[in-house]
């Protein structure tokens, strides 16, 4: 919700390019910042709205180009906007990273699901693991995303998996 609401957030992804040139351009930059050819997951952030059929099949395509050149594992998209549930059964797509309970009817894939802390407090539990060994998310969530943009916040959450 922050960054929707921030000043030229919409402006500024509406001008994003969602070219396979682009598309390909954004993987080796993340490859050369990470010092590495490979990464396991791949994943398209943050459509805001449902990408046309011929751009995702483009997209898709070249994704698997991508695997078969050995420089990705699998592809994916990310993302917590209404557009998520019709771009999850897109053709191509081998998971789906969003906020956790976001409904994803049809797609039988893994679901990678972030915003657990935040479900954890709102829920009054005070053990965090035990919380987690009850299994929260619901159908289809492979894994738990648990991060932050502060970094004192990521140390804290060190002694939850004790």
């Amino acid at each position: 919700l922050r960054m929707v609401l921030a000043p030229g957030y919409r402006a500024r992804f509406d001008r994003r390019d969602w070219s396979v040139r682009q598309m390909r351009s954004d993987l080796e930059g993340s490859l050369k910042r990470m010092r590495t050819d490979h990464v396991e997951r791949f994943c398209l952030h943050e459509p805001l709205d449902v990408l046309s059929d011929g751009v995702w099949d483009d997209l898709a395509s070249a994704a698997q180009d991508l695997k078969r050149a050995g420089k990705i594992g699998q592809f994916g998209i990310s993302g917590e906007q209404p557009c998520m549930a019709a771009l999850a059964v897109r053709p191509g797509l081998d998971f789906v990273q969003t906020r956790i309970g976001t409904a994803l009817h049809g797609f039988d894939g893994p679901i990678f699901a972030y915003g657990l802390f935040g479900q954890f407090r709102a829920s009054g539990q005070g053990d965090f693991n035990a919380y987690l060994r009850g299994g929260p998310g619901g159908p289809g969530v492979a894994a738990h995303l648990l991060s932050s943009t502060k970094p004192d916040a990521v140390k804290a959450y060190r002694p939850l998996f004790g």
